[in-house]
């Protein structure tokens, strides 16, 4: 029997095909991406909570799929809690973006959280 999550993540990924883009600049407000590879981006050891990384379908890989059949102009990416204070995904995110000014991302740090470059 199909998961509740996954009937909607498959119908909400057959959406954006199917409607067509409004006019103007389109933004996602607000997205947090999870990495599958967790040997290169790992999920704290005290994370809030761990999201199944290989039923997601938020990684930035992915999400660029879902960027490019949207037409989506600008993206919010949000630092997700797993990750605590470690940045590296984010900025691996913010990196390989589809463009340079097409990311941005809030960020809040501490004098001992690894430094961000400005994206």
């Amino acid at each position: 029997m199909i998961s509740r999550r996954a009937f909607l993540t498959t119908a909400a990924a057959a959406l954006p095909a199917a409607a067509a883009r409004p006019e103007g600049v389109l933004i996602d407000a607000h997205i947090h991406l999870f990495a599958k590879d967790q040997s290169r981006f790992p999920f704290h050891p005290n994370a809030p909570y761990r999201p199944d990384t290989s039923a997601s379908p938020q990684d930035l890989e992915e999400y660029r799929r879902f960027v490019a059949e949207s037409k989506i102009d600008h993206a919010v990416i949000v630092h997700p809690e797993p990750y605590q204070d470690d940045h590296s995904y984010l900025e691996h995110c913010f990196e390989n973006s589809l463009t340079p000014a097409s990311s941005r991302g809030p960020s809040c740090s501490t004098p001992s959280t690894r430094s961000l470059r400005r994206a």
